[in-house]
């Protein structure tokens, strides 16, 4: 009994995936990227070993027993060097013990000559065929069929979700050190990836597996096509939602009710962890009590991926919560959507509230303040979505109504100075001028314009070093100049300009009034020191 059961395991499949990856490993540590020597000879005593464990019949004729005679004293030749003539002898003697074994010995050398010949035609589709009748196999008979459809049902919602948790990755650094610290632990392997996988290694590992397998197998006739599969029971999808049956048909926006529950479910865990690191660090601790952890780094990080996710969790429900539609319908997935909106709706305002306390600590951009206009709007979008699958609203409604709502907030920025508020905010609150902000970004009142010239002369006398104040002077001079310049032709003349240069002729004459009372008093505290 434990005979036969030995036998059985060496004549199978799993035997020579393991002899082949065995003999490929081998092949790898022995020959790629280095010299032959002696080593083809150790590859070709690891082959002869693998194929006597396989199968032993070649010991059993006489013409075998010679064969494998010959094959020691080539792999010994080896070792002294290979030639390509012993190197030959080995392969031709290696491939006669293999067809011994599949197909037993024929003392007729034509007839020997036509399978030899007819092994190296088809003996190589053998890797390929035989794992194709093993995966068909595996889902007719080794693995259920609503198994099987269960795992593959659970792809598409996993590769979804890794966009989303590559944006959180970007936008908080907590879960970008999780990811980071899972990384450290493969990073030497990663690290080697070029070297270990390649176009030229890859093409190396298959041939030696087509090589190991041709010869493990020895089979010369084809296999006959495989019976049909027979019909599997078609089941609703909506009975379970974690080993999936057979597909549901497709709503209208083909895609199935049951993948977007799976997605939804994904996307709510998702969501939930990223909210509640939002909820413990963003407003349970406060800059001064956090450990461990930047938090000018955490908040800067997750205003725009996290605004990123939220229109793609908008635009996911659009997409499968169409009016009328399957999803729609079904109270589980209404359930889900609407958590994952509200989540969503969450990580708009956490999005927002990192804004603006990174903004508190740095300075305010153009893009920043746009970043607070579109997070009101991404919300009210969110909410909208909500609303037109509550109340049966159609998509039409609801572009409309997005649309009117950005039309009447986007009006009234048009009679806004954006770039001279950001201007006044940043000299407010930069470092400069004793405000809790960074040190002022100089440079980037070049990309304010002009409108920010007044705002740049109230700030420069108090920037402290020599070299940033040249900086400020050289950006003044220039914006003064581009104001005269439009000012002098009524076809460029703004009125927005113009306050801009009276304004900053205001304020430069303030300076040099300032200026000039500055050395009286200076003289009237220096004048008891001095007799």
């Amino acid at each position: 009994m434990l005979a036969a059961s030995q036998t059985t395991f060496r004549r199978s499949y799993a035997f020579i995936l393991a002899a082949t990856l065995l003999f490929v490993a081998a092949a790898d540590f022995f020959f790629y990227g280095h010299p032959i020597g002696w080593t083809a000879a150790a590859l070709s005593g690891v082959m002869f070993c693998l194929l006597a464990a396989r199968d032993s019949t070649f010991l059993q004729t006489l013409p075998g027993r010679v064969l494998a005679l010959a094959l020691v004293g080539l792999i010994a030749s080896m070792v002294e060097e290979p030639t390509w003539l012993n190197v030959t002898y080995t392969i031709l003697c290696t491939s006669a013990l293999a067809l011994i074994n599949a197909e037993g010995f024929d003392n007729d050398f034509l007839r020997w000559l036509g399978r030899f010949f007819t092994w190296l035609l088809i003996g190589w589709t053998r890797l390929f065929v035989d794992n194709g009748i093993v995966t068909r196999w595996l889902v007719r008979r080794g693995f259920s069929p609503r198994l099987a459809r269960g795992i593959a049902a659970w792809i598409l919602p996993a590769l979804l979700s890794t966009v989303f948790i590559g944006l959180f990755a970007w936008a908080n650094p907590i879960i970008s050190d999780w990811i980071a610290n899972l990384g450290t632990t493969i990073g030497n392997l990663i690290d080697r990836l070029p070297d270990l996988i390649n176009p030229l290694r890859l093409i190396f590992w298959i041939a030696f597996a087509t090589i190991a397998w041709m010869l493990l197998r020895g089979r010369v006739h084809r296999w006959t096509l495989p019976h049909p599969r027979t019909p599997v029971d078609q089941r609703s999808e909506s009975a379970d939602l974690f080993l999936a049956p057979a597909p549901a048909p497709a709503h209208p926006s083909g895609i199935p009710l049951g993948l977007a529950i799976r997605c939804l479910i994904l996307f709510n865990l998702i969501f939930a962890v990223e909210n509640v690191l939002d909820v413990v660090y963003l407003y349970g601790h406060s800059s001064t009590t956090m450990t461990s952890l930047d938090y000018r780094t955490y908040v800067r990080r997750g205003a725009y991926p996290l605004v990123a996710a939220a229109l793609l969790a908008g635009a996911f429900v659009l997409m499968t919560f169409r009016p009328r539609s399957e999803s729609e319908r079904s109270r589980p997935a209404r359930a889900l959507v609407y958590l994952w909106i509200g989540q969503t709706i969450f990580l708009t305002f956490s999005a927002a509230a990192r804004l603006y306390r990174y903004i508190d600590m740095s300075e305010l951009t153009r893009l920043r303040v746009a970043s607070i206009i579109w997070f009101a709007l991404v919300a009210a979008g969110l909410f909208y979505i909500i609303w037109r699958i509550v109340a049966g609203r159609s998509n039409r409604w609801l572009i409309n109504v997005n649309a009117v709502t950005a039309l009447l907030v986007l009006y009234p920025c048009c009679f806004i100075n954006f770039d001279r508020l950001i201007a006044d905010f940043n000299v407010r609150h930069c470092e400069e001028a004793g405000g809790g902000g960074s040190p002022l970004d100089i440079d980037y009142f070049r990309s304010l314009g002009s409108a920010s010239l007044a705002s740049l002369e109230s700030v420069r006398p108090k920037i402290p070093l020599l070299w940033r104040q040249q900086q400020a002077d050289q950006i003044a001079r220039d914006f003064r100049g581009e104001l005269a310049k439009d000012l002098s032709d009524w076809r460029s003349w703004t009125w927005r300009r113009q306050r801009a240069f009276n304004e900053a002729v205001q304020v430069e004459r303030l300076a040099r009034a300032a200026a000039h009372r500055a050395p009286p008093r200076q003289l009237a505290q220096l004048a008891p020191n001095h007799p």
